[in-house]
């Protein structure tokens, strides 16, 4: 069952149920590195240079820097990996990456 802690009017919800092993689910922080990981791979793949391109592979990894007190992400740092049929695509390459940072 989630649990919910509240101070000083912030508050963070837990979605993970115990099992006997440990917990299973994912945190508030991971589930919003895990959706702006999807909102990130979602604008670049929309983008007019990758709609016609056969992606074989796409990935994104997010690496958040925390601080405490409270807890709090102050940094995340996105890589993006994309792997397509028709390599001739990365001859755009400055326009994907400025696609990839917007």
């Amino acid at each position: 069952m989630p649990t919910t802690r509240t101070a000083s009017a912030l508050s963070s919800t837990r979605g993970r149920e115990q099992i006997n092993d440990g917990s299973i689910g994912y945190n508030s922080i991971e589930l919003l590195l895990i959706a702006l990981g999807n909102c990130t791979l979602d604008g670049l793949l929309n983008q007019p240079l990758l709609l016609e391109a056969d992606v074989v592979r796409a990935e994104a990894t997010l690496d958040a820097e925390m601080a405490s007190n409270p807890h709090r992400v102050v940094k995340i740092e996105v890589d993006s990996d994309l792997e397509v049929a028709d390599e001739s695509v990365f001859e755009q390459r400055a326009d994907l990456d400025v696609l990839a940072c917007n």
